[in-house]
């Protein structure tokens, strides 16, 4: 049974984490293979291929290849890159430089540490149904962790950076920040809009008018996960109907909220498997205190 629930997990989560916000047959095709990966859960399927547990885990944490030490070696040279950044906008002293390398170190053990206990997890106990969602959950936040940037704001990495520049630095760097998160904001609401515009046609007065009501309606998110357009498609739900008027008719508002409601359903369950965090109340979030 162990075999048939992990095998079961990592082909109906790889599947899923692939799926792009594109369209609603996108989220329609993810619906389905929901649907398959609680009937394997409770059926018999064969292990493919003969590949052992912690390396069907290692390909879905590692997509394509399953590939950890080629992850490794990704992670020092984003932890570079992210130095060089910085050095960019700030100059770094060479002690800063060193505590922020040995803080990005730290960053990069202990997401291989949380790989590590997931291992230990799925090899200590008997796989029932329960438990088997919350790995699910757990693999999918694991996955998050070495998908998106390491250093966020609840880091190592960051917690050093506000603990070790300047006045002035900080300043600068906080700037810098702000100004990147806009800018990936503005990104993701035209993202948002286009795929609107399938459900919901608009001619271009329109769809202008809606992209500059959500980008001041929607807060800018502070965190770094790739699927922001989900996020801002969730959110628009929040926007009263009056305001939405500005750009909408009431009927294409009316057809906008049934779209909504299912885009809904998609954030709920990307959350549930751990590739959506939850946010925090405050979404512009720069300060590390």
């Amino acid at each position: 049974m162990r075999a048939v629930l992990t095998l079961a997990l990592f082909v109906g989560f790889a599947n899923f984490a692939h799926g792009q916000p594109v369209a609603d047959r996108k989220l329609q095709q993810a619906a389905v293979r929901e649907k398959q990966l609680l009937e394997a859960v409770r059926g018999e399927f064969a292990d493919r291929g003969g590949r052992s547990t912690l390396e069907r885990l290692e390909r879905v944490i590692f997509p394509p290849d399953g590939d950890p030490e080629g992850t490794r070696q990704d992670m020092d040279m984003l932890l570079a890159a992210q130095l060089r950044e910085i050095q960019e906008i700030i100059e770094l002293s060479e002690e800063q430089k060193k505590k922020l390398y040995l803080a990005g170190r730290g960053d990069i053990k202990r997401a291989f540490r949380r790989l590590d206990d997931l291992k230990r997890q799925i090899q200590s106990e008997p796989f029932e149904e329960e438990r088997f969602k919350i790995i699910r959950r757990n693999i999918g936040s694991v996955r998050m962790c070495f998908r998106d940037n390491l250093f966020h704001d609840q880091s190592l990495f960051h917690k050093c950076l506000y603990e070790t520049l300047n006045e002035g630095q900080l300043s600068r760097y906080e700037k810098f920040v702000l100004e990147r998160r806009a800018s990936k904001h503005q990104t993701d609401v035209k993202a948002a809009v286009e795929i609107l515009n399938t459900y919901v046609p608009m001619d271009a007065t329109q769809r202008l008018v809606l992209h500059l009501l959500l980008t001041n309606e929607i807060p800018v998110s502070a965190l770094p996960n790739a699927y922001g357009v989900y996020r801002v498609l969730n959110l628009v739900n929040e926007v009263p109907d009056e305001k939405l008027r500005r750009a909408l008719t009431d009927a294409q508002c009316r057809q906008l909220r049934i779209r909504m409601d299912q885009f809904r359903s998609a954030e709920v369950r990307l959350v549930a498997v751990g590739l959506l965090p939850e946010e925090p109340d405050v979404a512009v979030q720069v300060g590390g205190k």
